[in-house]
Parts: C-alpha cells; sequence; structure tokens
C-alpha cells in the first residue's frame, strides 16, 4: 500500500510539472520583474506563471534527489529528445555572440525544462497517452471561450469571419495574458481538438452533444479563415472518407460525408444568412428584429478604445464594416517569401545563428516558417537537427498509415489523431514557426511524438 501511494504521488508530481510548463505560455522573464515594478494583480499571476515552471524544475530534483533517469526504455525516444533538446541548446550561443537579448533565453530554457519533464517521467507513467490527454484538456477551454468571444463579435458587428477578432475581441482576456490569440492561432487550436473528435463521431453512432462541440469548431475553422489549416481540414476530411472508411457500406459513407462534412459549411453559411437578411431589413418586420447599425459601430469603437496595443497608422481594425479577409493583391503569402528573403540575406552569423527568436531581432517581425526560423535563431546547427526532426516524423506518419495501416478502430483513436496532428503542425511550419519555437504547436507536437514512438514499439514488439 505504501509503495502504491508513493507511485500514485510521483505520478501526480510528474502530471503537475507538464501543467505548470503548459501555464507558463505566453510569459518571459519580463513578467517575473515587472510585478516588482508594479505589484498589482495581473502582474503578480503573470510572474507566478513564468517562475512556476523553474521553481518546479529544481523542487523536482531536489525531491528525488537527482536520481532521476534521463533516458526512456525507448531508444527511438531518446533520440528525438536528444535531437530536440540539441536544437534548443544551440540556440542560446547566439544570444551571447550578438546583441539579441538574453531575456529572450527563458523560451528556450523552459522548451530544455519540457523535454526533460517528459524524459525524466515517461518510465514511470503507465499510459504513455497522459501527456496528449493533459494536453488536450488543457486546450479545449482556451478554444470554447476565444471561440465564444468570436462569434459573439461576428452577431453584434458587421463582420461575417473572425479574420479581424485580434485583437480588440479579447480585451477581457488581456487580464490573464497580454499576448491574446490570432485568428490563426483560433483556427490552430480548433484543428488540433476537432481532428480526435472527427474519429470519435466517425466510429461511433453521432450523438447530439457531441455533434455539437463539433458543428461549433467546425464553424471556427471556416470563420477564421487561416489558409493553411483550411487546406489540411480538407484534406483530411477528403482523406479520411475515402482512405479510412474504405470498408464501410455506402449508406455509413453518404450519412458521414454529409454530417461530418457538408453539415457545418451548410449551418455556417446559413447563420451567416440569416444574420445578413436581419441586417439588410428583410426579415426584421417577421421577427421584431432590426439591425441598428448606429449601436453595432458604437459597440465596435467601444473594444478599440479598451484596447491599446494598435500598430500606429493601422486601420485594419478600426473599419466597422470588415466584412471578408482583405487580401494583398501583390502578395498571396502576406509578405511570407519577404520575411525569407530578408533574413537570409541580413543573416552574418550562419552556424550559431542570433539566438532565440533571432528572426525578430533581424527583421522584427515572425518569421512565419519553422526552418527559416530555426536558422535565423540557431543557424546552420539548428537548421540540421530541425530538418532531422521533421523528415523523421514525415516519414513515420506516412508509413503508419500506408504500411503499418493502423485501423480506424476505438482504440487508435488518440494514435491516429497524433498522427494527424502532427502531420498538421509539420504542414503549419511552412507558414508559421509552429514546433521551432515554445509554443501550444511545440508542446502539442512533443505529446503527439510520445504516442507515435511508444505504440510504434509496442508494434516492433510484437513481431
Amino acid at each position: 500500500m505504501h509503495i502504491k501511494s508513493e507511485n500514485q504521488l510521483n505520478n501526480y508530481i510528474y502530471i503537475f510539472f507538464f501543467i505548470s510548463i503548459w501555464f507558463c505560455l505566453d510569459t518571459n522573464f519580463y513578467n517575473i520583474l515587472s510585478f516588482k515594478e508594479d505589484n498589482n494583480i495581473k502582474n503578480f499571476f503573470l510572474s507566478l506563471r513564468a517562475i512556476f515552471p523553474l521553481i518546479f524544475f529544481f523542487c523536482f530534483l531536489f525531491y528525488f534527489n537527482f536520481k532521476i533517469e534521463f533516458l526512456t526504455n525507448n531508444k527511438s525516444l531518446n533520440f528525438i529528445l536528444l535531437i530536440y533538446s540539441l536544437y534548443f541548446f544551440f540556440q542560446l550561443p547566439g544570444l551571447l555572440l550578438t546583441e539579441n537579448s538574453l531575456i529572450n533565453s527563458y523560451y528556450a530554457i523552459i522548451s530544455l525544462i519540457a523535454i526533460f519533464s517528459v524524459a525524466a517521467s515517461y518510465n514511470k507513467i503507465f499510459n504513455k497517452n497522459t501527456f496528449y490527454i493533459i494536453s488536450f484538456i488543457i486546450l479545449t477551454p482556451v478554444v470554447f471561450i476565444y471561440g465564444y468571444l468570436s462569434w459573439e463579435w461576428i452577431v453584434k458587428t458587421h463582420n461575417i469571419n473572425m479574420y479581424g477578432t485580434f485583437p480588440q475581441v479579447f480585451v477581457d482576456v488581456g487580464s490573464f495574458s497580454t499576448n491574446v490569440i490570432r485568428s490563426s492561432g483560433l483556427a490552430r487550436s480548433t484543428m488540433i481538438l476537432i481532428i480526435p473528435l472527427f474519429f470519435w463521431l466517425l466510429i461511433q453512432p453521432i450523438k447530439s452533444l457531441y455533434l455539437f462541440f463539433y458543428l461549433f469548431l467546425g464553424s471556427i475553422i471556416y470563420l477564421t479563415q487561416s489558409r493553411i489549416v483550411l487546406l489540411f481540414y480538407f484534406s483530411f476530411l477528403i482523406f479520411s472518407f475515402v482512405y479510412l472508411m474504405w470498408n464501410k457500406s455506402l449508406k455509413q459513407k453518404i450519412i458521414k460525408i454529409f454530417v461530418l462534412g457538408l453539415l457545418p459549411i451548410l449551418i455556417v453559411n446559413l447563420t451567416l444568412l440569416v444574420k445578413e437578411e436581419i441586417r439588410a431589413g428583410f426579415i426584421s418586420k417577421r421577427l421584431g428584429i432590426e439591425y441598428n447599425k448606429e449601436r453595432s459601430t458604437k459597440f465596435f469603437r467601444e473594444y478599440n478604445e479598451k484596447f491599446d496595443f494598435f500598430l500606429e497608422g493601422d486601420t485594419r481594425f478600426q473599419d466597422p464594416e470588415n466584412y471578408i479577409r482583405n487580401l494583398d493583391p501583390k502578395t498571396f503569402t502576406s509578405n511570407r517569401f519577404g520575411y525569407w528573403r530578408s533574413i537570409i540575406h541580413k543573416s552574418n552569423e550562419p552556424i550559431f545563428g542570433y539566438g532565440v527568436l533571432g528572426d525578430r531581432f533581424l527583421i522584427n517581425f515572425n518569421s512565419a516558417n519553422t526552418l527559416v526560423y530555426s536558422y535565423a535563431s540557431g543557424g546552420l546547427i539548428s537548421l540540421i537537427l530541425m530538418m532531422i526532426i521533421l523528415l523523421r516524423y514525415t516519414y513515420l506518419c506516412i508509413h503508419s498509415i500506408f504500411f503499418r495501416k493502423i485501423h480506424l478502430k476505438k482504440e487508435n483513436i488518440v494514435l491516429l489523431s497524433s498522427i494527424f496532428t502532427m502531420s498538421f503542425l509539420m504542414l503549419r511550419g511552412i507558414a508559421e514557426v509552429g514546433i521551432g519555437v515554445f509554443s501550444i504547436d511545440f508542446l502539442i507536437f512533443l505529446s503527439c511524438l510520445i504516442v507515435l514512438e511508444e505504440n510504434l514499439k509496442k508494434l516492433d514488439e510484437k513481431r
């Protein structure tokens, strides 16, 4: 009994360690110092979130008297965790060799602590899906809160999309984090959540509660208008219906395609149509509702006044009739190619790079590409290490689906979800930094690779 209770306590410690890392997202060393400068309740919680993983790390070491197994019983996982650790470690020299801020070292240090927490707990936690489940549970309320606020925004303003939600829609959330989510981030997080829910509905009889959540998440994906997310989402749906349901009856295929593929589109468009009909006054008499443009514009202006970090001269979010996403006619990629070229041309540190957030140091913008960011922050060394990670999991994801033929079954939902989530995050790396920096993408990717490596190990042992 004593041994059992001690093991349970240790499991809780590992779990809380990983949770503390999740909760320090959107914080840095500045947040730790900010409480000293202005000791209000907001800065107190930001400071606590930022410093807690560091405190937990040292307490963790002392609790186990430094007798921690750094190597897991999975050789393949040891290899990839070492590669990932070296990737972040080699982003530190650039901070010392250039004028980039040492404050940025926080992100590399926390990333290394996250990898350490996984390696230290892997042999101790019986269920290797724990990391994925924790990540899923933490991400769920975030998506639903931001999703609700975004839908409220659409209902109360002239907008018919969620692309213009940043930053004024999330003013009230600013008390928890000063770095509120953008529409592309909301689309990313929604895609991560909808994958396992989609597989569940694909396998099980469709129930109204799960369907409601699926339609809600699907509506966010359509309305945020993130091109890379929409590309993956449609490809994911088509592949799942064609390949994963090949042995199902024609009736089952038709029902699932309509409910999971077409119904979200129909509901989103019907909702927007009704809203625009009301706004235009076509059915206002019948419903007793009249769209008040003056009141809507006032609501919009009040949100703008609450938020105090607009870019100077940026009028994109000050237009009360931002009906659709505006695309720059000069660039389809939102000038991403220009950022990539600028970083490559301006970089004079090809070996070690400019340290963490080296892209911001060079061009004062997010590089919007995992490999370009790796080169800017850790030079050729980090670039090569990141390419090893991407090549390995591109191969494993393809091999697992097409050659190992992991079937669509209830017990494989987490595994399949991990495979497709990793595929999505790697695809997203073309247009975002993603898994190359401490972020939601990185923590989700880390959780998924544990699931994949563990299941492949079990399959190999059975052979």
